[in-house]
């Protein structure tokens, strides 16, 4: 008998796979994964976020964000998946506005100040 937890396991392990990561990215473009689209029973909406966590995963290895080594166990999946919801951005970053030129020049070569300037 498959147990609740057995049938997780599976799930997470087919998300995981190549083939059913290309069945979601298709999926998004209406292909339909499952026969019934409403009243999904919690094995389906677990293995959909399973798809998604692992979607997301691949994506962030292709932009070579993550190692090949995050796959080898699902704790560093999680452990890394946490991370990066719950990482707070660099202040410096956030806080910093591009700085705006006071003055210009025009293709004439005519210096002109900006129409709409902020209040200091």
């Amino acid at each position: 008998m498959l147990t609740k937890d057995k049938a997780f396991s599976i799930a997470r392990k087919l998300a995981k796979s190549e083939y059913y990561q290309t069945v979601y990215t298709q999926e998004k473009m209406r292909l339909k994964i499952f026969v019934n689209n409403m009243d999904l029973t919690d094995l389906q909406i677990y293995f959909l976020d399973y798809l998604n966590l692992y979607h997301g995963l691949y994506i962030d290895l292709a932009l070579k964000e993550i190692d090949e080594k995050i796959f080898e166990c699902e704790i560093y999946e999680d452990a890394y998946v946490y991370w990066k919801n719950h990482k707070k951005p660099d202040k410096e970053k956030v806080n910093k506005r591009p700085q705006r030129p006071e003055t210009t020049q025009n293709p004439t070569g005519n210096k002109f100040s900006w129409l709409f300037k902020r209040n200091k």
